[in-house]
């Protein structure tokens, strides 16, 4: 009777063994099927060593080879393994987080995945050839401010935007049309030599031929002198230069005059020739 039974009872188990090992899971207990599959297994091992032995002795060593059988059979063996996100162009910004997808490689990303952009121009730093420029400046594929007329003053100081190709200009783009050099005033003053009334009588003939131009008068001194003073008699010999202008016919509104004093040079002010040189008028167009 023994014996019966205990067949009984493994065609019982082996039957659950089956179905635990093919469903998997948790019961309502909160015990795994996978767990009575094993219990399962091993009670199907000693329960059959002992039908086939017949000796209660084997029934121990029957439960271990069962359990052994259980393990490989009911355990669970796709364990999850935790996988790293996505990162398809390796910029180290994974793809759920990334906001510039297919960033090139080497490229130094900021937190979004988009290309570093440090002076914010529109042009990222591996391609920006003048890191640093302003903000707001408007700049070319390779991250320089614009200069349209290539005049060499870039376009947001640059009050003479179309200045034809070849022209000199001066610190703000625009164009010097004539220039008196040499000493054109009286010695420590505003009054106009003869030399210098010669070269602004051909200066009223260039205006006089060109009506659409404006000009702005700029004086300039040598460094003999305080700033302060250079800067005032400048002005002075630059308001002299247009009261001349618009005594001799040129209408006042062309023109204004500018005091520069010492801070332009155009030669060095350690020579008496480089000083000479210094002392200037220019005419410069204006828009």
């Amino acid at each position: 009777m023994l014996r019966k039974f205990l067949i009984i009872l493994s065609i019982c188990i082996t039957t659950v063994l089956s179905g635990c090992a093919t469903t998997g899971g948790t019961d309502n207990h909160g015990v795994t099927e996978e767990l009575l599959c094993f219990m399962a297994m091993t009670l199907a091992g000693a329960g059959t060593s002992a039908v086939i032995k017949n000796e209660p002795e084997v029934i121990f060593p029957g439960a271990i080879i069962g359990g052994a059988i259980g393990y490989l059979v009911c355990g669970d063996k796709e364990q999850d393994t935790p996988s790293m996100p996505a990162d398809a162009d390796g910029d180290g910004v994974t793809d759920n987080n990334d906001q510039c997808p297919g960033t090139p490689r080497g490229t130094r990303v900021n937190a979004s995945g988009c290309a570093l952009d440090s002076d914010r121009d529109g042009v990222a730093d591996n391609n920006d050839r003048c890191p640093g420029t302003p903000r707001g400046a408007a700049v070319n594929s390779a991250g320089c401010e614009l200069d349209s007329d290539n005049d060499g003053v870039v376009n947001r100081i640059d009050q003479c935007l179309s200045t034809p190709a070849g022209q000199a200009v001066n610190e703000v783009g625009c164009h010097i049309v004539f220039t008196l050099e040499g000493v054109n005033f009286d010695y420590d003053s505003a009054n106009l030599t003869n030399a210098a009334r010669t070269r602004l009588n051909q200066a009223i003939s260039m205006l006089r031929e060109n009506s659409e131009l404006n000009v702005n008068i700029e004086g300039h001194t040598d460094s003999n002198g305080s700033d302060a003073y250079n800067m005032q008699l400048s002005q002075r010999r630059a308001q002299a230069v247009v009261d001349y202008l618009a005594n001799n016919g040129i209408n006042r509104s062309r023109m204004s005059a500018l005091g520069k004093g010492e801070s332009s040079p155009i030669s060095t002010n350690d020579t008496s020739s480089g000083r000479a040189q210094n002392r200037r008028v220019e005419f410069i167009i204006r828009n």
